[in-house]
């Protein structure tokens, strides 16, 4: 995924539910690491909602999970930079909802992309593709498909 104009990658909450609950041979982790790992080196700033925030913790919380609930905190406290929902994020929410259907939680999401700066975000939600080119959205079920549609041009495929 090719994220070298990007400043921001805000990740939707099923990206980071991918990568802190999906086995390694999930492709989509495949997708998701390389996104890390850049996001480690600096490369870009890589932000999440309040909203991602308790997505995230609802689960753990429950259920008493306590082992989930500090890897959740551990990703978020080391990789991501938390961007609270003010005002200008809750109007730009609503806008969204009323022009494309999404749910609270979705729109929130996106204005706080949209208010951010130049951002990418990742995810997984089919709904978001209804915003077209408000945001510069990478859908991860895509991205698989995308790779897998690629040939290899590693050396193993010049033989």
């Amino acid at each position: 995924m090719d994220l070298t104009s990007a400043n921001h990658v805000v990740l939707d909450t099923s990206a980071c539910i991918y990568y802190l609950d999906c086995p390694p041979t999930d492709p989509r982790c495949a997708v998701l690491l390389p996104v890390m790992r850049s996001a480690e080196q600096g490369e870009f700033d890589l932000l999440v909602s309040t909203v991602t925030v308790t997505e995230l913790l609802a689960g753990p919380l429950r259920g008493g999970d306590r082992d989930a609930e500090a890897s959740v905190r551990l990703f978020l406290d080391l990789l991501c930079r938390v961007v609270p929902v003010d005002r200008a994020v809750a109007e730009r929410a609503a806008a969204l909802r009323a022009d494309h259907g999404l749910r609270t939680p979705d729109a929130l999401i996106c204005a706080t992309a949209l208010l951010v700066g130049p951002a990418v975000v990742v995810g997984n939600d089919e709904r978001w593709k209804r915003i077209g080119g408000e945001v510069d959205y990478r859908h991860l079920d895509d991205l698989v498909h995308a790779s897998e549609a690629t040939p290899d041009t590693g050396p193993a495929a010049e033989q």
